[in-house]
C-alpha cells in the first residue's frame, strides 16, 4: 500500500485537530504509527491446530510504497520508515529513462536479510576451482565493485575514462558487465523472465572470474583493451536471453572458453617476447 498517502492523510487530520506539528507538518506521533503498522509483519503461531492436531504457523509480509518528493530520501516518511523495515528497493528514474529494468538503484537499496538466507544460497553453490567463492563472497565483491564504480564516475566525467589507470578502467568495465549482464532483467523474455539460483551464481561467478583473471593480466603487462577484446564477453552478455536454466553446461563452456582465450593471449605475448 502507499505509505506516503497514508502519512499525508495523517498530516491533514492532525492539522484539522490543531495538534502540534513536527517536521514538515507531520504529527509528532508519526514514528509510533508507522512502527505499529510495520511491526505486524513476521512469523506467528496461530490459534488452534490443523487437521492432524499439529500447531499451525503463519507469516505476514508487508510491502509498502513510498513516493518521496523530488526523490528526497531524507524526508520524514522515508527516513522514519527505514528505521522499521528490513529492506528497501529504491527505484531510480534515471535507470528507467535509460531502459534499465528493473530500475532499482543498487547503491540506495539494501536488505538486512542476507544472514538468514546465506545457508540456502550456499546449498545452491557449485565448485569452480578457478574461483572458489560462495554466494556471500560473490555478493560482497559485487557491492564493492559497484561502489568503487560510482566513486570513479565523477573522475571519469572530468578527465575521461581513457585517462584513468588500467586497473580503474577494469573496475568500470566489470561494473558495466554486472549492470548489463546480471542486474538487467526482461519480464517479456521467455528465458530471462525467470532465472534460477544456479544460473544466477553462474553468471556472477563468470564475471568475477573475468575480473580476477583480468587483474592478473594487467599485472603481467597486458592492456585493458586486450581484456575488452576477448570474444567470450559477448557470450556473457547474452546469457540472460540465450541460455535456459536447464542448460547450465553452456555457462561452463563459456568459462572454459574464457580461460582458453586468456591462456592463448599469454602464449601469444610469450611468442612476441621471444622474437
Amino acid at each position: 500500500d502507499s505509505t506516503s498517502r497514508w502519512a499525508e492523510s495523517l498530516r491533514e487530520i492532525s492539522g484539522l485537530l490543531e495538534e502540534m506539528p513536527a517536521e514538515e507538518g507531520y504529527p509528532a506521533y508519526l514514528p509510533s504509527k508507522l512502527s505499529s503498522f510495520y511491526e505486524r509483519a513476521g512469523t506467528v503461531k496461530l490459534l488452534g491446530n490443523d487437521e492432524l492436531g499439529k500447531e499451525k504457523y503463519g507469516s505476514l509480509t508487508i510491502i509498502g510504497s513510498i513516493s518521496p518528493p523530488a526523490g528526497d530520501f531524507s524526508e520524514p516518511v522515508t527516513a522514519t520508515t527505514k528505521n522499521f523495515v528490513q529492506g528497501i528497493w529504491a527505484l531510480d528514474s534515471n535507470l528507467a529513462y535509460s531502459k534499465h529494468y528493473p530500475a532499482i538503484n543498487w547503491l540506495n537499496s539494501y536488505s538486512n536479510y542476507p544472514e538468514y538466507i546465506t545457508e540456502w544460497w550456499q546449498s545452491k553453490n557449485f565448485d569452480w576451482p578457478e574461483i572458489d567463492i560462495g554466494w556471500s563472497q560473490c555478493r560482497k565483491q559485487v557491492n564493492e565493485i559497484l561502489s568503487y564504480d560510482n566513486e570513479l564516475q565523477y573522475i571519469t566525467q572530468l578527465i575521461g575514462e581513457e585517462n584513468l589507470p588500467d586497473e580503474q578502467q577494469l573496475i568500470l568495465f566489470i561494473a558495466q558487465l554486472i549492470k548489463n549482464g546480471f542486474l538487467i532483467q526482461s519480464a517479456f523474455d521467455d528465458i530471462d523472465n525467470f532465472t534460477d539460483a544456479k544460473k544466477l551464481l553462474g553468471i556472477i561467478k563468470l564475471i568475477l572470474l573475468l575480473y580476477k583473471e583480468g587483474g592478473e593480466l594487467l599485472k603481467q603487462g597486458f592492456l585493458i583493451d586486450d581484456i575488452k577484446d576477448l570474444d567470450t564477453i559477448n557470450g556473457i552478455l547474452r546469457i540472460n536471453h540465450a541460455i535456459k536454466n536447464e542448460d547450465f553446461y553452456l555457462i561452463e563452456n563459456l568459462k572454459k572458453g574464457l580461460l582458453n582465450e586468456i591462456e592463448t593471449l599469454k602464449l601469444l605475448q610469450g611468442a612476441f617476447k621471444r622474437k
